[in-house]
């Protein structure tokens, strides 16, 4: 062997012999790591494995996304109007609702209006008219889940509302003055019942029947006053209406946050 094989040979063996001092550790390192260390596992499991996933990933796709809604959750509710706009829900200023668990929540909703109007005519005549009107409403719901997109449920609760109006009419300028004023009062019981579709996890749409039974009670005043003469007339007319009934079935959407 010359000497040019020599130094190869040595060479090779020094070669292996480093290749066995860095493979050792890390082979010891390996086994250690085995089982936590995808890049060590076993290429049978790791492909069953990923056979797991993907039928687990397919899986996911296909289920139905389930509604996010907890436990103290909030939802802003708003009714669909013909040619799909949006309006306010069961006429009131504002509705929401408060999640309280899977199976209950509360909503409620107020409604407030009211106006001036002052009118003037030749010869002197002058009318100004006013209105105001409050009413709010509350129902607990009870919920039956369906399945993760769709759910039944069902609510009762009170509505309470009260309106005012005023007119006053003076002719003759301010020589004759007729005054109305009217106050209502109204209370009743509100139940619904209705499907709600989560057609995203925090948005859903609604449709819903509500049987309603309402109590109003209407008070009208009549005064008028000659002031020439001094000689005035007052009378009053009351009216109570009891009706039960089906109020139009609502559709809507809810925001939840």
């Amino acid at each position: 062997m010359d000497t040019i094989e020599k130094r190869t040979l040595k060479k090779i063996v020094l070669t292996a012999s480093l290749a066995v001092i860095m493979i050792v550790p890390v082979a010891g390192m390996a086994q250690n790591t085995h089982a936590s260390n995808p890049f060590f596992q076993d290429t049978t499991n790791t492909n069953e494995g990923r056979d797991t996933t993907a039928i687990n990933n397919r899986h996911e796709q296909t289920e139905p996304q389930q509604p996010e809604t907890n436990t103290g959750d909030w939802a802003l509710m708003f009714q669909i109007d013909q040619n799909f706009t949006l309006k306010d829900f069961s006429g009131a200023l504002i509705s929401f609702q408060k999640t309280l668990s899977n199976r209950n929540a509360v909503r409620w909703g107020l409604s407030l209006n009211g106006g001036y109007n002052e009118q003037k005519n030749n010869p002197p005549q002058k009318t100004t008219t006013g209105k105001f009107h409050i009413g709010v409403y509350m129902n607990y719901l009870w919920y039956a889940h369906i399945n993760h997109e769709i759910r039944f449920y069902y609510g009762l609760g009170p509505t309470v509302s009260v309106g005012y109006n005023h007119t006053k009419d003076s002719q003759n300028s301010g020589i004759n003055i007729m005054k109305q004023n009217t106050l209502s009062e109204g209370v009743g019981l509100e139940g619904v019942a209705g499907v709600e579709w989560f057609v995203r996890p925090r948005i859903s749409l609604l449709a819903e029947y509500v049987p309603a039974l309402t109590g109003k009670y209407t008070s009208t005043t009549n005064k008028t006053l000659n002031t020439a003469s001094g000689v005035s007339t007052r009378s009053k007319t009351s009216t109570t209406d009891i009706h039960f009934g089906s109020l139009p079935v609502r559709f809507g959407v809810s925001v939840y946050f």
